[in-house]
């Protein structure tokens, strides 16, 4: 998208507990936020919390058509968030090559070590995600 700004959203929403085998914590991304990103087929967000807390992460679907994000247990303690509280959330496209900070003891071992930086650069970019963190 040429124009990433159109991408920059801020909304309130209550944190909900899902009935998910996976994740439990999350927020309902309103359907018009959840719409231009699907436009404009960016997945990746950095997402700030209650103005206080910054992390990389991507939508998650449900079953019902609808998009979440999801807080896990180190930021809702950290903020002091609870079941049923309302939080502020700013979101924007991640910008970032690998969609996570990359260690830069990570990336100098890539820097030498050329087989290394080819494997790993061949993976998925799902799997380049998760090495780092």
């Amino acid at each position: 998208m040429s124009d990433i700004k159109k991408l920059d959203f801020s909304f309130r929403a209550e944190l909900q507990q899902l009935d998910s085998g996976v994740w439990y914590y999350a927020v309902r991304v309103p359907d018009y936020v959840a719409t231009a990103y699907r436009e404009a087929k960016n997945k990746r967000i950095e997402c700030t919390v209650n103005g206080g807390h910054t992390f990389q992460c991507a939508f998650t679907p449900v079953k019902t058509g609808e998009y979440f994000i999801n807080l896990n247990k180190e930021i809702r303690t950290k903020l002091r968030i609870q079941l049923g509280d309302e939080v502020t959330l700013s979101i924007r496209p991640d910008e970032s090559k690998y969609g996570l900070p990359m260690p830069e003891e990570f990336q100098a071992l890539l820097d030498i070590d050329e087989e290394g930086n080819r494997v790993f650069h061949n993976l998925s970019a799902g799997k380049q995600r998760t090495l780092p963190h």
